[in-house]
């Protein structure tokens, strides 16, 4: 342990005595309020909540890629400017990292709802992901400060071939060709 280490715990404990730890509560509008933070996707441009142990669909990239598409909710703060680690991994695989920055948020009551945004996974095979059991992870930074991190166990399914494009837009039909789109 280097000299710091001592140094930052003492630090810790103090502000955390006076009730100003850095566990999600705060920044972002939060002033102090608990922020809660939710991982699921949007739906007809509803947030619905991914379930611990739920069905994270694959989806296939315009370039082939393969990717799950998700969206988060955060309660008692309104985020303005984040970066958002993304952590993807099944089994007792290594996890696939992310990053996110300055993803846009709509204010929704007490908090807000982030646009849809992509994890990525590797390798691209739909195969090494359909059935297995894995996790999702996003890490919400805001001035460098942790707003909130949630994590939820899925079950990585695929039900409905779709193709992702640039544009944001999802082909389930295959009424989409050309532009990129992977076979």
């Amino acid at each position: 342990m280097n000299a710091a280490g001592p140094i930052a715990a003492a630090v810790a404990a103090t502000l955390a005595l006076l009730g100003c730890a850095s566990d999600g509560a705060g920044g972002a509008d939060g002033a102090g309020a608990e922020i809660r933070c939710e991982l699921g996707r949007l739906v007809d441009g509803a947030f619905v909540e991914m379930p611990e142990g739920g069905d994270a669909e694959l989806t296939r990239g315009f370039q082939g890629y393969l990717l799950v598409v998700a969206a988060l909710r955060i309660e008692g703060a309104t985020p303005r400017k984040t970066n958002v680690l993304l952590r993807a991994a099944k089994d007792q695989d290594e996890p696939h990292d992310s990053a996110r920055p300055g993803l846009p948020w709509t204010q929704q009551g007490d908090g807000a709802i982030s646009e849809a945004f992509e994890v990525w996974l590797s390798p691209p095979l739909v195969t090494a992901f359909t059935g297995h059991e894995g996790w999702l992870e996003a890490t919400v930074r805001e001035a460098g400060e942790d707003l909130c991190v949630v994590r939820r166990a899925v079950r990585f399914v695929d039900d409905e071939v779709c193709m992702h494009y640039e544009d944001g837009s999802l082909d389930c039909a295959g009424a989409k060709k050309g532009g990129g789109a992977a076979p």
